[in-house]
């Protein structure tokens, strides 16, 4: 779920993104990381899904990077307390879209830029 802060902005936790639960041991973390890498990896979809693979992928790598090692697991949670608490996680596999609206927004953008847009050489 996700959370809100004082200023209305809402957030997705790296746990949501991972589709994990806030107590999962690390582990599940790099097994909830190899499975979503492999099924979002760019280079593992097909060309027109490519810009949204990119930024899942990259929104995958930066909610492990937070939470990869004990050390950063702590300090992300206890930044997340702060915010309002951990809560249950939404799972964001490839059946479940759950990503914010901006990420999808732009993956759209990206994939109408490729097919209607393509890209020129200078010559």
């Amino acid at each position: 779920m996700a959370l809100k802060t004082d200023h209305s902005i809402t957030t997705v936790s790296a746990y949501d993104i991972l589709g994990i639960a806030p107590t999962a041991p690390q582990r599940d973390i790099h097994a909830a990381l190899r499975n979503l890498a492999l099924a979002w990896h760019p280079d593992r979809v097909p060309a027109f899904r490519r810009g949204e693979a990119t930024l899942r992928f990259q929104s995958i790598m930066d909610a492990y990077n937070k939470i990869r090692t004990p050390d950063s697991r702590k300090s992300y949670d206890e930044t997340l307390y702060a915010l309002g608490g951990i809560r249950k996680p939404i799972r964001l596999t490839p059946k479940n879209d759950n990503l914010p609206l901006a990420l999808k927004a732009k993956a759209w953008f990206k994939a109408l830029e490729t097919v209607f847009w393509p890209v020129r050489s200078k010559n």
